[in-house]
């Protein structure tokens, strides 16, 4: 009952940091927001380290370097995806290629995989079909760019979920506690800095929505002359060169107006950003935790279920809403993850 509690928390906390990183994208960079979230995940981390007790092995230095690369594009590829695309039908399908990754992995090494397991992967694989058909213009639909980014950015992810078990050099698993999540986001945490670094030396910008700080134009009104005396004033954009003209612009927003919204805006997705890191690196946490008082195939099962706190957010606050045949893939993409986790 622990485990499923624990499990239940980090689904919570891994669905919510996915949300909350997929909206901070669409006010900045998604690299930004990556390093962000992951230098949130450290500072979180370093404050639980002393409580958790894992020791430090240069094996787990040399896999983290390694996933944290992997994982830094794995999430900058999710952020991204999710900056522009409908989080409700994206979820899924990142959730799913994660978990097969590990699955994969496992047939390569010599596991087997049971009937429940080869179906769960084809209702998987239907789930990612459905969750990608909009033939409603009115549903949430992702590009098949947004999709092939969410697909990618699951399996670097999943890559991640193997150096977690103990591959990848992270031989010291069982007594290593959070110290491979701790490697795997500090590396993260340089390369994400790096790059958005070398972005702004070359110019680009890294608020993505410029809207946000733009005033509207101008307002223009003409005043015409008849034989009947002044004709009705009319706002217009175009100043007939025959009439006596009278304009009145609307006041414009200062440079430094301007720069207040920037900084206003750039502040917030900053925030956010670091609770995306804050909320994951928590459900890290409580995952490890969970593992002490239960199977490993229990805390999967039920962690599984994250994608539906994502989905849930973007439906109440994002207003995103997916047809019916959306709606069943979701559902099955469930069922599925519960699947690939038993078998």
């Amino acid at each position: 009952m622990i485990a499923v509690l624990f499990g239940a928390l980090s689904a919570v906390f891994f669905g919510a940091g996915d949300f909350v990183g997929g909206f901070a994208s669409r006010r900045v960079t998604a690299m930004l927001v990556t390093g962000l979230a992951a230098l949130a995940g450290v500072i979180a981390l370093t404050i639980a380290a002393p409580f958790d007790g894992g020791v430090w092995h240069a094996e787990t230095w040399a896999g983290g370097v390694g996933t944290g690369i992997t994982s830094c594009l794995g999430i900058w590829l999710l952020y991204s995806a999710y900056s522009v695309g409908p989080m409700t039908t994206l979820a899924p399908a990142v959730a799913i290629v994660s978990t097969l990754v590990p699955m994969a992995a496992g047939l390569l090494t010599g596991e087997t995989f049971s009937s429940l397991g080869w179906a769960s992967v084809a209702i998987g694989l239907i789930a990612i079909a459905l969750v990608a058909a909009a033939p409603d213009s009115r549903a949430s639909k992702a590009r098949p760019i947004d999709m092939v980014k969410a697909s990618v950015a699951g399996a670097f992810l999943g890559l991640f979920y193997i150096y977690l078990d103990g591959g990848f050099g992270n031989v010291y698993v069982d007594e290593a506690g959070l110290t491979p999540i701790m490697a795997n986001r500090i590396t993260c945490v340089v390369i994400a800095f790096l790059v958005v670094a070398l972005l702004a030396a070359r110019g680009r910008r890294i608020l993505v929505d410029e809207r946000l700080t733009q005033t509207k134009p101008p307002l223009r009104f003409t005043v015409g002359t008849s034989s009947r005396g002044p004709a009705v004033v009319e706002p217009t954009n175009a100043l007939p060169a025959a009439t006596a003209t009278l304009t009145r612009e609307r006041p414009t927003a200062s440079a430094a107006n301007r720069s207040k919204v920037k900084r206003i805006v750039l502040a917030s997705a900053v925030g956010l950003a670091m609770l995306s890191g804050t909320f994951d690196a928590t459900a890290n946490a409580l995952f490890t935790v969970g593992l002490g008082f239960g199977d490993l195939a229990v805390l999967s099962v039920v962690s599984g279920f994250y994608p539906a706190v994502t989905i849930g957010l973007a439906f109440l606050i994002l207003r995103e809403r997916p047809n019916r045949l959306q709606t069943v893939g979701i559902v099955l993409s469930l069922i599925a993850l519960v699947g690939i986790s038993l078998a």
